[in-house]
């Protein structure tokens, strides 16, 4: 497999609707234990931020991988995670990750930014 990449751009206000409306049942459906964790004490704004990046995030990894349209996005099978500096990154569970090492992908690389409401995830995958 060659470099592969996937980009996705996510509404800040969606997902700060997705969580008023459906609250810890979006949370827990969506995201792990680990990209909760740092929330805790986030003003609204930054909370809506840091979600939709990693919503963003997820939607990228998935489309860098080139799962198959027909398959449902498994949201807590990849999980964003931050390294020693801060940077994301992106470890993958279950069904992604057996996906992943049949085609014999060993890296995932990922990018986040938030801009005026809007919340942009990038991400880079190779063998």
């Amino acid at each position: 497999m060659r470099l592969s990449i996937g980009i996705d751009s996510v509404s800040t206000d969606d997902v700060g609707a997705s969580v008023d409306a459906f609250g810890d049942r979006y949370l827990r459906r969506v995201y792990t234990d680990a990209e909760l964790t740092p929330t805790a004490g986030m003003s609204p704004e930054r909370l809506r931020q840091y979600l939709a990046g990693r919503f963003a995030a997820k939607e990228a990894v998935f489309k860098a991988l080139r799962c198959p349209s027909s398959v449902a996005l498994p949201w807590r099978s990849i999980e964003i995670v931050a390294d020693e500096q801060g940077r994301p990154g992106a470890r993958l569970a279950g069904e992604v990750a057996a996906w992943a090492s049949e085609r014999g992908i060993s890296d995932v690389d990922v990018s986040i930014t938030h801009d005026r409401g809007t919340a942009l995830g990038i991400a880079s995958v190779r063998p």
